[in-house]
């Protein structure tokens, strides 16, 4: 089993902005062909790039000449024209949690992002302090937003499942703890070519999320475009859906595989009068009531049964390890369906519930006596 417990380091964010400024250069012509252009007209759209061409490090020898107070008296839309900076507005949720703003690019090609959300007296000063640390070379840079929850780092213990396969050695937010499980792929085999991923599914648990049904352990099933969470019951029925969906390609296959003229599988049959579809009427069994007792009748309906086989050398009363039947019996109050579930001792009606847990722990005994039977055939360690 992996470890039991692990500790993680869950960070604060915290950044110093501002840059020192340089002493003013002295006036060459470039600067004096860049004022006069940056100068001209009204304030330009932040994605106008500088009529003028120049280098990065003739830009930002401009720029570093550039005294505060004419920083400071600049309108911003001239200095992201005259710095090559696009300035977007986002929807907080293109940003990572708790930013407000990010910085990526260099002077001359460069991106800022804010969110939309932030109060227009913070988005200036957050803007102008990228605009302090751009340089010729490519930087990335953020601000956290200053109304955000402030987190200081912490650290938690961290209870990890057996399934889970994330190292939960780096430093994260603690809503972004996550354990994941390995991955199961349904795949569409192509020849000679790599297979197109169709479905993936994994096991995921967040305990910190807001969302308790992400709380416990449950299934992840995405197509990479939508994602979706469903219950444990959810699950089963939906790998029910999934082996039902391949009987049909199957039943499918083998159609289209049929010369003309060849037999045709044959039909479903129909459920007779009184009946379930998957009734065995021969084995089924009809009680008549006694004329004293108002006369009538009910039927006990019975339907697929499967018995485990016993391996070779195995012993167990009545020669079951494990017996199932469906069945339903109109003589009880609660007549639908069952399954009887039983082994060697007493056995028990299941309902739909009571089936979907039998079915999940079976599935997790199956599951590990295949991990087993892989175990079998590793040698001993030198």
């Amino acid at each position: 089993m992996r470890n039991a417990a692990r500790t993680t380091t869950v960070p604060a964010t915290f950044r110093q902005s501002g840059a020192p400024v340089t002493p003013p250069a002295a006036p060459d012509p470039l600067e004096t062909t860049l004022r006069s252009a940056f100068d001209q007209g009204e304030p330009v759209d932040a994605d106008v790039t500088p009529t003028v061409e120049s280098t990065p490090a003739e830009l930002y020898a401009l720029w570093q000449g550039m005294t505060i107070g004419e920083t400071a008296a600049t309108p911003l839309p001239k200095l992201l024209t005259l710095l090559g900076v696009r300035l977007e507005e986002v929807d907080p949720g293109d940003l990572s949690r708790g930013i407000a703003a990010r910085f990526y690019g260099r002077i001359g090609d460069a991106e800022i992002m804010v969110s939309r959300t932030l109060p227009q007296a913070d988005r200036e000063p957050i803007v102008r302090s990228f605009l302090s640390c751009i340089g010729p070379d490519l930087k990335a840079m953020t601000e956290r937003d200053p109304h955000a929850p402030v987190f200081r780092e912490a650290r938690v213990k961290i209870e990890c499942h057996e399934w889970c396969t994330e190292n939960h050695d780096e430093a994260v937010h603690v809503d972004d703890i996550q354990h994941t499980s390995a991955e199961a792929h349904l795949e569409l085999p192509q020849p000679g070519r790599l297979s197109v991923p169709v479905l993936h599914s994994y096991i995921s648990l967040e305990p910190y999320s807001r969302d308790a049904a992400k709380r416990v352990p449950h299934l992840v099933v995405t197509d990479e475009n939508e994602y979706f969470h469903p219950s444990l019951p959810e699950s089963l029925g939906f790998a029910d859906s999934l082996v039902a969906f391949a009987d049909n390609v199957r039943t499918m296959a083998h159609r289209a595989a049929q010369q003309p003229g060849s037999s045709t599988p044959p039909a479903t049959p129909v459920a007779e009068p009184g009946h379930f579809p998957w009734c065995d009427t021969d084995a089924c069994i009809t009680t008549h009531y006694d004329e004293r007792d108002g006369g009538g009748s009910y039927i006990e309906h019975v339907g697929q049964t499967y018995n485990m086989p016993l391996p070779d050398g195995m012993e167990a009363e009545h020669g079951q390890v494990l017996n199932f039947r469906l069945g339903a019996n109109e003589a009880f109050v609660d007549d639908r369906p069952q399954v009887s579930f039983l082994s060697h001792g007493e056995g028990v009606l299941l309902d739909e519930d009571g089936a979907d847990l039998a079915i999940a722990n079976l599935e997790a005994a199956l599951s590990a006596l295949r991990a087993m039977r892989t175990q079998m055939v590793q040698g001993k360690q030198a």
